[in-house]
């Protein structure tokens, strides 16, 4: 006799769909039954499968174990051979039961002979806040917001879960998203996977058409993951507090609490105007520096100054540094906030120069000789200027970070062009490759055209290539 079911809910079915691969996602079908959920689809031929999951001491046999439920399937159609579509059904299954966590809220807890059986999510609001999330802290969903394009920052809303947080928001239309970030063993089907975190999405409302939303998917996750050292800081909470949020800016490894120098706050200070400064806290971060102040109406932000990095967006860009900013009241973006904030952040671009010798580790002290001495020597410099034709010297300016470094310069129109060189096994892509080093560009000037400059930078570039030996040996002179 065939178990009592109902129809799961529409975010469990989401749940499970997301674990096929795209061949199987055909007629897809999630039932309730008392102790678990059945789950039908059909493959890209027609054919008819069947997977299970329920409390693992009814699963003797289970192909599959996680930390509640046993997963099993059934064939179901006599055409399907067994050997054939296991190992596909053991990667469904493991991707199912790395997100147990997720499933368990919405199976029904209603013993059999006790009511109907239906979907029975914790709490009424399930479907935006499932166990064991708490808010997250405001920097974290700054940094998730940001990411969103600008059609789809409405009702955002960020919390931390076990492993990872998820990122809810509603479009234009006013539909509703979910991404997630967890850790990599737990998103063994990860839509973008970054060094530390697999990210992924589920359709939650089932009006959205999956093809339609992917790309768009896609992008914002690949701006997360390029952002994902920023992330990490944030995802560990204390284990048993009760009040989560009392920790927004200061979970356990938070990588803020280094307090900057005086000399380097004395220099930012400077550089902001004076209804900028209330508030103001300068530290250090692992990849940079972190300003934190209130704006003249009272809100709070943080400035973020580092390195420039492929695919990390910033505000304003300088010879070495990118400068960009997270607004963690979350308050509306219009174009006059946004030319406020590349105002400010232009001020403090101004003081490149005197900033980087102070970007170092504060356990290690203060600036010195030696460290003002690493960001280029005359020798240096005297090499990459007569390397460059002679109307792209203009306000040169060189920095030698740890693998490689970083060239910065105007050209006789006053555009300005960044070179740089890493070595290769960092892995970043190189537009002239040469033994050890990769020789590449960053467009940081708006005005320019790429069309047009890929090939005079590829020139250029073959050039350093062929005094790479030189720029090696200078590189590590000054280490």
């Amino acid at each position: 006799m065939d178990e009592p079911s109902s129809q799961a809910s529409d975010e469990l079915t989401a749940i499970l769909r997301h674990a096929l691969p795209e061949a199987w996602r055909h007629a897809v079908e999630a039932t309730l039954t008392p102790e678990g959920f059945v789950f039908r689809f059909r493959d890209a031929d027609g054919h008819q499968h069947a997977l299970d999951a329920r409390p693992r001491d009814l699963v003797p046999t289970a192909l599959l174990t996680g930390e509640a439920l046993g997963y099993s399937y059934t064939i179901v159609d006599p055409a399907i051979d067994d050997a054939a579509v296991l190992d596909g059904y053991r990667a469904v299954l493991t991707a199912l039961a790395a997100r147990e966590s997720d499933l368990l809220p919405w199976l029904d807890p209603t013993a059999p002979g006790d009511g109907p059986s239906s979907a029975a999510p914790v709490s009424a609001q399930a479907a935006r806040s499932l166990p064991d999330e708490h808010p997250a802290p405001p920097e974290l969903a700054a940094i998730a917001r940001a990411a969103l394009p600008e059609a789809w920052r409405h009702a955002v809303e960020v919390t931390l879960s076990p492993g990872g947080f998820i990122l809810r928001f509603r479009d234009a239309a006013g539909h509703q998203h979910a991404l997630d970030a967890r850790k990599l063993p737990l998103v063994p089907a990860a839509l973008v996977s970054g060094g530390a975190l697999g990210y992924s999405y589920t359709l939650v409302d089932p009006a959205l058409e999956e093809a339609a939303v992917l790309d768009g998917y896609r992008a914002t996750l690949t701006a997360l993951a390029s952002r994902e050292d920023e992330l990490l800081p944030w995802l560990t909470l204390p284990p048993g507090d009760d009040t989560p949020q009392d920790h927004a800016s200061a979970p356990p490894n938070d990588p803020l609490l280094q307090q900057a120098a005086p000399e380097l706050v004395a220099i930012v200070q400077a550089a902001l105007p004076e209804e900028w400064r209330r508030e103001l806290a300068v530290v250090w971060t692992d990849s940079g520096l972190r300003v934190r102040l209130l704006d003249p109406q009272g809100a709070r932000c943080a400035l973020d100054i580092r390195e420039v990095r492929e695919g990390v967006p910033a505000l304003v860009s300088g010879h070495a540094l990118a400068f960009s900013y997270l607004s963690l009241d979350g308050e509306a973006e219009d174009v006059d906030r946004i030319n406020s904030y590349r105002t400010l952040l232009g001020g403090l671009a101004a003081r490149e120069g005197d900033i980087l010798p102070w970007l170092r580790p504060s356990d290690a002290g203060p600036a010195t000789d030696e460290d003002a001495r690493r960001r280029t020597t005359q020798e240096f410099s005297d090499l990459l200027t007569n390397l460059l034709p002679s109307n792209w010297r203009a306000d040169l300016s060189a920095v030698i970070i740890d693998d490689g470094f970083t060239l910065g310069f105007r050209d006789e129109t006053g555009l300005r062009h960044q070179l740089e060189a890493r070595h290769l096994k960092s892995g970043l892509p190189a537009l002239v490759r040469g033994e050890q080093l990769g020789f590449s560009y960053r467009k940081i000037d708006p005005a320019l055209d790429e069309s047009v400059m890929v090939q005079r930078y590829r020139d250029v570039l073959q050039g350093f290539r062929a005094h790479e030996g030189q720029l090696v040996a200078s590189v590590q002179g000054t280490a």
